[in-house]
């Protein structure tokens, strides 16, 4: 399997996507700190405009800002591994391999999920960073008490709902329908109900989104793998 993983690898092209994530970071870090300045000086008028009536703290903002980010980033990454090999037909060439074929699919999954929670990890210290820096000069800018159980399960049910759209790629054999998909999981998935977190942040909620994305991953897999021994 780690050889499988290490083949994979290679064939993706890192350097455009983790130009894409810097840049992305970036924005992200830029765009929490204007908005805690917004929200901190209209703190008694957020309740009326359907904000959260105690504005969440910076870091707070950044985190759900990258998972959102990452989720989608996750789907494109799937969406080039997975479903245009398949929709292209150079998937039924390494099928064609004495390799099962769950056990392919299975590599090209992890890669995605490992390469996906380095990125998480880098992004969530890059932000802690920013945010800590910039604390020291900014009154507005705050961050939060770390929680790992609460921010280990955030990440986990993250990644496991950015490949819930390879499902929708291996119905339809379409990378753009892949990756529109995604949006709409970050919809759901970043919705907060009126408090200052996304439900991502809400343990039992992530838990039982990470699930369904498991099992929206898993009927994928099964749905390529039976497509092409049906050939």
């Amino acid at each position: 399997m780690v050889k499988l993983i290490s083949l994979e690898l290679r064939r993706v092209p890192l350097l455009g996507h983790l130009v894409g994530i810097v840049v992305a970071n970036l924005l992200i870090a830029l765009v929490s700190i204007i908005a805690s300045a917004l929200l901190s000086g209209n703190a008694s008028t957020s309740a009326a405009v359907g904000l959260p009536a105690t504005p969440p703290d910076t870091l707070t903002l950044a985190t759900m800002l990258v998972r959102a980010t990452l989720i989608v980033w996750e789907a494109v990454l799937a969406s080039q591994v997975v479903i245009e090999e398949y929709r292209a037909g150079t998937l039924a060439l390494l099928f064609a391999s004495p390799v099962p074929r769950g056990r392919i699919l299975a590599a090209k999954v992890l890669l995605v999920c490992g390469i996906t929670l380095a990125l998480y990890a880098l992004s969530y210290w890059f932000q802690s960073a920013c945010v800590a820096v910039a604390g020291n000069y900014l009154p507005y800018v705050s961050g939060h008490n770390v929680d790992p159980v609460r921010d280990t399960t955030a990440i986990v049910s993250a990644i496991a709902v950015g490949l819930a759209p390879l499902l929708v790629g291996a119905l339809s054999r379409s990378v753009i329908a892949t990756v529109v998909s995604s949006f709409a999981l970050v919809a759901v998935a970043s919705n907060a109900q009126g408090a200052g977190a996304s439900l991502l942040s809400v343990p039992f909620a992530a838990l039982f989104i990470g699930m369904a994305g498991t099992v929206c991953t898993a009927a994928a897999v099964h749905r390529i793998v039976s497509a092409d021994s049906a050939k």
